[in-house]
């Protein structure tokens, strides 16, 4: 017996432990993100946000791309998008794609409404290479302060990464690009009998449901409704995660499991 931290699984004997995934994303805490948990008692007061929504952007993809072409279309100063500077740096964007997606990226600086986040700077404008635990803290201080809600791009149906755990940790409303993103939450915490988490929105793609937040930002109230309603999502993820990590061990439940199937042979 083995354990894996993919959906897919290769041998009959491979299982997923999500009760390890979960807590590997805080322990070891080598990129920064148990930094979150904490931040959460700062964002809760915190209120000069710029705009209501934004699509923080750090690697260009064609779905990505996609979005921000939305988005700009519906000229809303309270949707927007941020870009990061990583697209300009050769750290790692050194594939075949780079001139397409500098391309890009020269075309996205140029939307009036597109916060483009410089990383290179000075003393406490410097936020360092490009490396997970410099794009954890930047993302942290700048993107989580920037707008009352995120949009984060996670694109599988089958796992999660660190976008979705860091605003789920910091408590910080957001609307995934995938419904999936929340039904895969919710699917680790059935698993568990933890409450489901009700998502004020019935989509597949984000797209389906970008005119209706179009409308909800110009009008006060229903946004406040809104915001209320995610925020109470992200509350009860983040205790329901917590709940999951502290209360249970994925590896031993397989193990029993198992050794249980054969006894019963």
């Amino acid at each position: 017996m083995s354990f894996i931290d993919e959906s897919t699984f290769i041998h009959s004997n491979q299982f997923k432990s999500e009760t390890h995934v979960l807590s590997s994303f805080i322990f070891p805490d080598t990129i920064g993100l148990r930094e979150y948990y904490f931040f959460a008692d700062y964002l809760k007061y915190y209120k000069n946000y710029d705009c209501k929504i934004n699509f923080p952007i750090r690697r260009i993809v064609k779905e990505k791309n996609m979005l921000v072409r939305r988005i700009n279309k519906m000229n809303n100063d309270d949707i927007r998008v941020s870009v990061s500077s990583f697209t300009d740096s050769t750290q790692f964007e050194i594939d075949e794609n780079r001139k397409t997606k500098l391309e890009l990226l020269e075309e996205i600086k140029k939307i009036e409404k597109v916060n483009y986040i410089q990383k290179r700077g000075y003393n406490l404008d410097d936020w360092g290479g490009e490396w997970n635990d410099n794009n954890t803290k930047e993302f942290m201080w700048k993107l989580l302060t920037y707008s009352e809600v995120n949009i984060i791009p996670e694109f599988s149906k089958k796992r999660i990464d660190e976008k979705s755990v860091k605003h789920i940790l910091s408590a910080k409303p957001f609307i995934p690009y995938r419904l999936s993103t929340i039904e895969y939450y919710n699917s680790i915490f059935k698993m568990y009998n933890l409450e489901e988490i009700k998502f004020p929105f019935e989509y597949v793609y984000i797209f389906e449901i970008l005119e209706d937040l179009n409308k909800i930002t110009k009008d006060t109230k229903k946004w406040n409704i809104l915001k209320s309603q995610l925020q109470k999502c992200v509350d009860d993820m983040r205790y329901n995660f917590i709940e999951v990590i502290h209360n249970n061990n994925g590896m031993i439940d397989k193990l029993i499991e198992k050794n249980t199937n054969k006894s019963l042979l």
